[in-house]
């Protein structure tokens, strides 16, 4: 913004997001997104506020990731690799600290939270009070994590361009082909993937496999020809490294929201 002579405030460009990296929806419609300084949320009414930031006190740290619970129990990811339940103006309570680098979460309905360790391989299954349960092993780099329906379990792995269902020891391919899967969301019997690298939104028709991309040429991940450099972080304030993570969900309505962290906003995207 330019202050203009007598105090008068001219915007030069309008205010965005940091990030943002991950996405939430409530069975009332309101959209939660971790934009990492903060929690930004977006009310059915299209009221917008940020009830949660990093200098409040019990704020967990710099925002990666969000969750819901049934229960309306809100889980934050930070940057430091833990994962915490929060009420806004309340001391977040953490149920896993140092991770190597948490991306994806999901909460299943007997109340447990999923959450992807890209650095360690791993989808691990966490309650309060007990120590982390490894569900799966092996996977590369895994970013976001869905739960469908009779509590079906799906991870992208970033590294390997792919989705994968997990069931017990064994990795079902769903897609493959992709460029950087992050965000899923599951609605039924559609899957959503949110392929950063690839600037897309794909639908995978779960009972036929049937894949399709939806939408291309959407502002996700770095702009072209540009090299991003992972910032390293802040002892004690902001852990790093800070890698960016682009979350999607799905509204009761429908809608899907993604995360275009290329611009600094999130996307509605309607099926025809």
């Amino acid at each position: 913004a330019e202050i203009m002579p007598g105090g008068r405030e001219r915007r030069i460009v309008e205010p965005g997001m940091l990030g943002p990296w991950g996405l939430a929806v409530t069975a009332d419609g309101t959209l939660y997104a971790a934009a990492g300084l903060s929690v930004l949320r977006h009310r059915p009414d299209g009221a917008i506020d940020r009830p949660g930031r990093l200098l409040m006190a019990g704020f967990p740290g710099f925002a990666r990731n969000v969750a819901v619970g049934n229960d309306g129990t809100m889980y934050l990811v930070n940057s430091g690799g833990a994962v915490a339940s929060y009420v806004f103006g309340e001391e977040a309570r953490f149920l896993v600290n140092e991770l190597d680098q948490v991306m994806g979460i999901a909460v299943q309905a007997d109340g447990s939270v999923l959450a992807c360790e890209y650095g360690g391989g791993r989808l691990l299954s966490l309650k309060a009070g007990g120590a982390p349960t490894t569900l799966a092993s092996g996977l590369d780099r895994p970013t976001g994590v869905a739960v469908g329906e009779g509590g079906r379990i799906f991870v992208a792995e970033g590294g390997a361009g792919r989705v994968v269902e997990i069931r017990g020891k064994d990795k079902d391919e769903v897609l493959s082909g992709l460029q950087e899967p992050h965000g899923l969301a599951v609605a039924g019997d559609d899957l959503y993937v949110l392929d950063r690298a690839g600037k897309a939104v794909h639908h995978v028709a779960l009972a036929s496999r049937k894949a399709e991309a939806i939408a291309r040429g959407l502002p996700f991940g770095s702009a072209p020809g540009i090299t991003p450099k992972p910032l390293p972080g802040l002892t004690g304030l902001l852990p790093g490294p800070i890698l960016p993570f682009a979350g999607l969900a799905v509204a009761p309505d429908g809608t899907i929201y993604a995360a275009a962290d290329g611009e600094g906003s999130i996307l509605a995207l309607r099926r025809r």
